[in-house]
């Protein structure tokens, strides 16, 4: 079983490569995350917060200005890492992109 009954603890990063067709428009925003542009397309937040087993962590928003034309598509991978605990994970999201014209 791989679901832990203790909080978390340590330093938690969630590491974003914004996909091309999509730009930084301003700073990204948590409750409890500090966040920064590192290096080109790459974003990176970090957070000390400790959190239940089962809880989730508070969102972060990162307001994105979108690049790509009608008919392309975008497809973004996240990765959540913590030295402190068992393993990492990904969130792959991919969107359409429409002419709303």
């Amino acid at each position: 079983d791989l679901l832990s009954t203790n909080p978390t603890s340590g330093t938690t990063t969630v590491q974003d490569i914004l996909p091309a067709g999509v730009e930084y428009d301003t700073a990204a925003t948590g409750s409890g995350w500090t966040c920064a542009a590192v290096v080109g397309r790459t974003l990176r937040c970090t957070s000390a917060q400790v959190i239940a087993p089962g809880a989730s962590y508070p969102d972060i928003t990162v307001p994105i200005r979108v690049t790509a034309t009608a008919g392309q598509s975008v497809a973004n991978i996240a990765a959540v890492d913590n030295p402190a605990e068992m393993s990492r994970c990904t969130a792959t999201g991919t969107l359409p992109i429409t002419d709303t014209g």
